[in-house]
């Protein structure tokens, strides 16, 4: 059963890779396994997690593999290794630092080159509260090495050794590693409570006590009230970000610039993706999205011009391919559109608007059985392509003539919910009848 969950967990959020580093963590502490003789407690622990390892190896590998398909995953040319490794320490109390004043929250955090002298200060810091841990446990008192462990294991996977996107950190990755440091504020707490009772002036040392907590609680309910406001909507998100870093964050304006083209605003969705450009010029992804908002406007000599700049930043953009390959279409320059669509298959086979694209330029070149094989492909990758259905269904009935094939595939447009022009509809069953 728990292997099961631990599935549904690993296909929930990656997060869930740490679980069997966290039980051998709980092994350790509070269970003491490890304590018992080693040919008892020590094979037994370690065997009964393989299951857990593999679940988790086998997920990181996915997420790793869908992670650099999607272009996040920063290459050590963009960024060294060394460099990932000094952020460690940085990473790791700033997450501490917004635990404890938790101001200024932002979803995204760029990431930025800090002096030797800070890294080392950073340094320092992590080693020392490692040491004090250490000391504790030496005394008996384990429970601050074991909550610093977890705070340690739960963030392993979003330190940034393996640097994902161009953010430095970001609040969401705290959910599950500030439950040790929290762990230890209910701790101390209960401590102050228990020397509160111990006073002379107990009943002022507890009215003050609880003073605090409600104080605190009352302005921790106030920010979390704040934030929400920030997480609702992509516009107030990315903009808050882009607040607090203006002319920084190329993914704030890009991912602007998306909201505002689904929105329909599109001379806004072209001012953000011109900031974003202006952040990188080469950002392919937003040379392609600028693209397409031109090709919306009608600007369509400046679209080509974005796509084939994304084209020469990403020669493996597939959308920008085929996006170019549209432009030229709907130009009337089939040669070139035929070019662009079979680059964009060239790049990904599977790329089901691209076979139906291309299909239609061989329609309007009258290759008409190299049209009918790249619908077909078409519907192969998306069955419940129906344009693709009605095409094949006028290449058939007005072009090879065959109408009992015609008739098929009209069915099966009309089944998957689309509008079959009534004239064919008529000729259809003039000649099936």
């Amino acid at each position: 059963m728990s292997l099961i969950l631990f599935a549904l967990a690993l296909m929930s959020k990656p997060m869930a890779v740490i679980l069997p580093l966290i039980i051998l963590l709980l092994d350790w502490y509070p269970f003491r396994r490890f304590a018992l003789p080693f040919s008892r407690s020590v094979p037994q622990i370690l065997t009964e997690k393989i299951p857990f390892f593999i679940l988790g190896v086998c997920s990181g590998i996915l997420t790793l593999l869908a992670q650099h398909a999607g272009g996040a995953i920063k290459t050590l040319e963009q960024l060294t290794f060394a460099s990932r490794l000094l952020n460690v320490p940085r990473v790791l109390m700033f997450y501490l630092g917004k635990m404890v004043l938790p101001v200024e929250l932002v979803p995204f955090y760029p990431f930025s080159v800090l002096s030797h002298l800070e890294y080392l200060f950073y340094g320092i810091l992590v080693l020392a509260i490692t040491g004090f841990c250490l000391w504790m446990a030496k005394h008996g008192k384990y429970i601050g090495l074991f909550s610093w462990f977890y705070y340690l294991i739960t963030l392993l996977p979003v330190l940034g050794v393996i640097q994902v996107g161009g953010q430095m950190a970001a609040d969401r990755y705290t959910y599950l590693p500030s439950l040790g440091p929290f762990l230890m504020v209910g701790i101390v707490s209960a401590w102050v409570w228990e020397k509160a009772l111990l006073s002379k002036h107990s009943q002022v040392f507890r009215s003050s006590v609880l003073v605090g907590i409600l104080l605190v609680a009352f302005l921790c309910g106030h920010l979390t009230s704040q934030q929400i406001k920030v997480w609702r909507n992509p516009e107030s998100l990315w903009g808050r970000v882009d607040h607090v870093f203006p002319g920084v964050v190329q993914e704030a304006h890009f991912n602007l610039g998306m909201y505002y083209s689904e929105k329909g605003r599109v001379d806004e969705a072209i001012e953000q993706f011109k900031k974003a450009l202006k952040i990188n010029p080469h950002y392919a992804r937003a040379h392609n999205n600028l693209g397409i908002a031109y090709t919306r406007k009608g600007m369509l000599k400046e679209a080509i011009f974005e796509y084939e700049r994304a084209i020469d930043i990403d020669p493996h953009h597939e959308r920008a391919h085929y996006n170019l390959g549209v432009v030229y279409f709907e130009q009337g320059d089939f040669d070139r559109a035929m070019v662009e669509f079979e680059n964009a298959i060239n790049i990904n086979p599977n790329y089901a608007k691209a076979h139906y694209n291309l299909g239609n330029t061989y329609d309007k070149k009258g290759l008409w059985d190299e049209a009918i094989i790249e619908y077909k492909k078409a519907l192969t990758i998306n069955p419940r392509y129906a344009e693709a259905c009605n095409n094949l269904t006028v290449i058939y009935c007005y072009r090879k003539k065959e109408f009992s094939l015609a008739a098929e595939y009209c069915k099966r447009a009309i089944k998957l919910g689309y509008k079959v022009h009534p004239v064919i509809l008529e000729d259809l069953k003039s000649h099936v009848d």
